[in-house]
């Protein structure tokens, strides 16, 4: 049920969209158009259990969601975000953008402060880390270099604001993946972009001292038979590599071009691809 050839998504038009406030490696921004086909307005609910970013939850913006993460930072930042965005943005903003304050607030402990301080540090240090690294050293501790360039500026206000209004019909959770799978039923939409694995080897963007690993890929390739015997429809993005191509031959498959950009640098970046796994076909063609 493999596609033939990849994809490529200038061959898609966008769709209108609020743009996600957070940088996030990984992030599927470049293939938001492809994903958006397998949406309908019909699905009653989104489902997104690895929701960094959520730029395709930001693009869609369905009328009920859950977005979970095993990231409680990242949890956390968006609960602030949806109960106080303009102070979030306030306190973020007035921040000084330098290497010295970066350094200062990354070594703090992240049970330090209350739960609006630690989310104007998550974003501070998200908005001027390296290439929008969440990356943790085996202790959970924050390790990301400071980006002094290219980090780009602060979303608006007005962002903050359109996004905030956005996550005021999505439940969040820190958890498992397995957890809000478990939730999923009939009529749900669920999207996967779970943490890229290589086999023997730390990869370079990973977050927490337990990192996603196969003994995760057999078990959400459980998972995706339950969900689908549930009659919930799913799209799955992963990285093409020996890890996931069994998986991929168990559903409908599309293979997409990528540019990678976690090399940082420019002459270092690289033509990639992604498997796009489902157990449903395009709701519509490209926008």
């Amino acid at each position: 049920m493999r596609s033939s050839a990849p994809e490529t998504p200038q061959e898609l038009s966008s769709a209108t969209s609020v743009r996600p406030i957070l940088r996030w490696a990984g992030s599927k921004r470049q293939i938001l158009p492809i994903l958006g086909q397998y949406w309908s307005s019909d699905y009653e609910r989104y489902i997104e259990p690895f929701c960094g970013s959520s730029a395709l939850f930001f693009m869609l913006g369905p009328a009920k969601a859950i977005l979970s993460d095993s990231n409680a930072e990242l949890i956390g930042f968006y609960d602030i975000l949806r109960k106080d965005p303009t102070r979030l943005w306030t306190d973020a903003i007035s921040i000084p953008r330098t290497r010295g304050k970066y350094l200062e607030l990354r070594a703090l402990s992240l049970s330090t402060g209350s739960d609006h301080a630690r989310a104007v540090r998550f974003l501070y240090l998200n908005r001027n880390c390296f290439n929008g690294l969440y990356r943790t050293n085996q202790r959970g501790q924050f390790n990301v270099p400071f980006a002094p360039t290219r980090a780009g500026v602060l979303p608006s206000l007005a962002e903050f604001l359109e996004a905030a209004a956005r996550l005021r019909v999505a439940r969040t959770i820190a958890c498992d993946f397995g957890h809000t799978l478990r939730s999923a039923r009939a009529g749900d939409f669920v999207y996967m972009d779970p943490p890229f694995f290589v086999k023997a080897r730390r990869v370079f963007r990973h977050y927490g001292a337990h990192t996603f690993a196969q003994y995760d890929i057999d078990r959400l390739s459980k998972h995706l038979d339950r969900l689908d015997a549930r009659g919930v429809r799913f799209v799955l993005s992963f990285a093409d590599c020996s890890e996931i191509r069994p998986l991929s031959k168990n559903w409908f498959s599309r293979r997409v071009r990528v540019q990678r950009h976690i090399a940082g640098f420019a002459g270092d970046r690289r033509v990639a691809y992604e498997w796009l796994i489902s157990n449903t076909v395009p709701a519509r063609g490209p926008r």
